[in-house]
């Protein structure tokens, strides 16, 4: 994402935001009754999720390094929430 205003002096400025995020999902789903019905399960493992930004004039604002923001890691105990089913979709 990238957003272009003005510093307060007169001067333009651009900031851009990126977000990354790593995971690893696994799934397996059935069919019947003409496809109307679907059931299933699915695996899925957060690895990481991490924000960048970096603010700079326009014309400069692919010169600027990235500056992190966050860095949400994995909790290694996050697996046992999604294999016990928690929730069930109708």
């Amino acid at each position: 994402m990238s957003a272009q205003g003005s510093d307060g002096a007169g001067g333009a400025v651009q900031r851009d935001i990126k977000v990354a995020s790593n995971s690893f999902n696994l799934g397996k789903y059935y069919t019947w009754g003409g496809d109307k019905f679907m059931w299933g399960y699915s695996f899925d493992v957060g690895v990481r999720f991490r924000g960048y930004t970096r603010k700079a004039e326009p014309s400069k604002i692919s010169d600027e390094k990235w500056e992190k923001i966050f860095n949400v890691g994995s909790d290694p105990f996050r697996v046992l929430y999604n294999v016990i089913p928690s929730a069930y979709t109708i």
